[in-house]
């Protein structure tokens, strides 16, 4: 009979034994010794705190522990598939949850054990109420200590607190920018500046292919396990930019904010300024979006938003998550190159790759054995890229066609990019080097040295080698010119905003000053305010 009750008090400490399992898991997984420690030091002070309550109400006690051991167990998780806490930017994405459901056989039973183990009802603790107290004020205080230490950088509960003030930083934001009057005239350039002179052997109006994939690192072209050799010989076919890095995070700011070259705060924001479409369509050209989430509606109508005259898709949807494979997807744009190349007038086609989305897998190729998922989808891309290529190059239309390969933005690092390249240092888990190629049959390539600036400058760059110029509100300049805009360098995605610009020690991941900080806060809710205002004269 003794034993039974020993049991049956052992199984309602079954939550908190969930928890130090997970914490447990998380150091053997992780090494991270010092956000174990203090996980494990929050576990024990919610023990404490919920014990204490069951003097008021055993009700309440659960309810207490419900929540606290919900969030905690929540953040470790988070941590433990993706390498930090719960971000501002994981919240805004909730809506695109659907793109993670390559993982779905790890994340749905890890979400179902949380909300079970943190259910399950726990029994009154029987220590002394002092000792209780006693116990809970020393580990409070050690707790602080530690944080204290640690620069508060590895406390579950810290994080959730900062979490929670920067959700709140971004509704006054929102405020804000609500009570401002339109400002356009403060972004408005006359001109693309002339850089660099376009070359002989383009046409007047060549065509121009921009090809965005999904999450893309320059260290996985660059690695030495060749796990994209198409695209790292097109590289050097090419004018390629080193030390060229993304403006923001994810996908929703990365094509919107290369497209008009600007920032964005909310995920479906339009933009109702100029874009690099209006300025070819202005200038003859018939502008096309090739949509590889076409069951996605929040992401079709966001691409409705960039008034691009096509919106082409398909309904052969072998990709994750409803979506169109890369595979299916370079052969839907070959399509399409020789249907618009029957037409009198140049084109632009603009398309985004989804296979390379963080926890897809290649439903084609594979590389080497296949047990790696982010190896087989980046070298899926390449093999796809490399086939349209060498279509591309056999063709006629290549004769008067430009090529741009670039990215929406950064690979993400989570647990397997860290575990794919554990090798590679990166300072910010959203922030690095990225690809952006200029290509055309006959070129000679060249390498120049972005000197940390960033993605804001995709569309100048284009047209500038494209010698088009037209009046337009683009944050960014032109890589082929020396402009040193504190935008050129300055990442911005919610509330993180950093400096890529390059530093002595060669580096290109900075904090900026709280001046500095503060200015671009002022500019960028001008901006944001002048981007909703729907007249572009």
């Amino acid at each position: 009979m003794k034993s039974k009750k020993i049991l049956f008090r052992l199984l309602s400490l079954i939550s908190y034994f969930f928890t130090a399992l997970v914490i447990l898991l998380l150091f053997l997984m992780t090494n991270a010794l010092g956000l174990s420690v203090i996980a494990f030091l929050e576990l024990l002070i919610i023990v404490f705190i919920v014990n204490s309550l069951f003097q008021i109400n055993r009700v309440i006690a659960n309810i207490t522990k419900f929540i606290l051991l919900l969030l905690l167990n929540s953040q470790l998780f988070v941590y433990l598939f993706s390498g930090t806490f719960i971000s501002l930017i994981m919240v805004t994405n909730l809506a695109s949850l659907e793109a993670l459901s390559g993982k779905a056989g790890i994340y749905i039973p890890a979400i179902l054990g949380v909300l079970i183990f943190s259910a399950i009802p726990t029994r009154e603790l029987r220590l002394r109420l002092k000792l209780n107290y006693l116990s809970l004020s020393v580990l409070v205080a050690l707790n602080l200590i530690l944080l204290n230490i640690t620069h508060f950088g590895y406390s579950p509960t810290y994080n959730l607190l900062y979490l929670s003030k920067d959700i709140y930083a971004k509704y006054e934001t929102t405020q804000r920018i609500n009570q401002l009057s339109e400002s356009k005239s403060s972004f408005h350039n006359e001109n693309i500046p002339n850089a660099i002179d376009k070359s002989e052997n383009l046409t007047q109006k060549p065509n121009i292919i921009l090809l965005f994939a999904e999450g893309l690192s320059q260290n996985i072209i660059y690695d030495s396990r060749q796990i994209m050799p198409n695209i790292a010989t097109f590289q050097k076919e090419s004018i390629s930019f080193d030390n060229y890095f993304n403006h923001t995070f994810a996908t929703y700011r990365g094509l919107q904010g290369q497209l008009y070259s600007g920032y964005q705060l909310g995920d479906q924001d339009p933009n109702y300024l100029i874009s690099v479409q209006d300025i070819l369509k202005d200038h003859g050209y018939y502008t096309t979006f090739i949509n590889s989430e076409p069951k996605n509606k929040t992401f079709t109508h966001y691409l409705e938003d960039f008034e691009f005259e096509n919106l082409v898709t398909s309904n052969k949807l072998n990709g994750t998550a409803n979506t169109i494979s890369d595979k299916d997807l370079y052969q839907l744009l070959w399509k399409e190159i020789e249907k618009q190349s029957q037409r009198n007038t140049p084109f632009f086609i603009a398309t985004y790759s989804f296979g390379t989305h963080i926890s897809s897998d290649s439903p084609d190729e594979q590389f080497a054995d296949g047990k790696d998922p982010l190896l087989n989808r980046f070298y899926n891309l390449d093999v796809q890229f490399g086939d349209f290529i060498e279509k591309f190059k056999a063709s006629s239309v290549s004769d008067n066609t430009i090529i741009v390969f670039t990215t929406d933005h950064a690979s993400f690092i989570d647990s397997d990019f860290r575990r794919t390249f554990p090798d590679y240092v990166r300072n910010h888990g959203m922030v690095d080097e990225i690809p952006f190629y200029i290509y055309y049959k006959g070129m000679d390539s060249k390498v120049i040295d972005a000197q940390g600036r960033n993605s804001l400058s995709l569309a100048p760059t284009i047209l500038d080698y494209l010698d088009i110029s037209d009046e337009n509100y683009f944050l960014g300049d032109t890589l082929f010119s020396n402009s040193e805009s504190i935008f050129n360098t300055t990442f911005v995605s919610e509330n993180t905003i950093l400096s890529t610009n390059k530093l002595t020690d060669g580096s290109h991941l900075a904090k900026l000053e709280s001046n500095q900080v503060d200015e671009i806060k002022e500019k960028l809710e001008l901006y944001y305010a002048s981007k909703l205002h729907k007249s572009k004269d």
